[in-house]
């Protein structure tokens, strides 16, 4: 007689990452940063112009151009812009300006996390983004630790 496996929650939920993950594999061309983040349909607008303060930030790859404004919670803004390595990979970027500087985080993944000990905790979230348990979302594609 054989006795039953038990599986752990661990083991369940690391079952269930790969199956997620591998449903996603061989559905054809990956989402691009345009079709991910619809804000870069719109033509950007003053506000969406990455302020002065990220002029002490190297931005080399940056698309200028790109940055969006998309949020704030009121002591911190929130940007997205979109970068292109030097292999031409393109990337999603988080930027922020807090009072004490600016910080900026890039990804091809389309979940980020960008933190500024003292300040804030932010994720980038495709659209919507949604308020979970100890998060707000500031904008449809940031949310920030409460």
């Amino acid at each position: 007689m054989t006795t039953p496996r038990v599986r752990t929650p661990a083991a369940v939920l690391a079952a269930l990452v790969v199956l997620v993950a591998a449903a996603g594999c061989g559905s054809g061309e990956p989402e691009s940063v345009d079709d991910a983040f619809p804000v870069f349909a719109e033509p950007q607008d003053d506000l969406d112009v990455l302020p002065g303060g990220f002029d002490a930030m190297d931005l080399t790859g940056y698309d200028l151009p790109s940055s969006r404004f998309v949020g704030s919670d009121g002591v911190t803004t929130f940007y997205l812009a979109k970068q292109v390595d030097p292999d031409g990979v393109a990337r999603i970027c988080l930027a922020a300006l807090a009072p004490d500087g600016p910080s900026a985080s890039c990804t091809t993944a389309d979940t980020l996390t960008l933190t500024k000990t003292g300040f804030f905790v932010a994720r980038l979230s495709e659209p919507p983004a949604d308020d979970i348990e100890g998060w707000i979302a500031i904008s449809d594609y940031v949310i920030v630790e409460k």
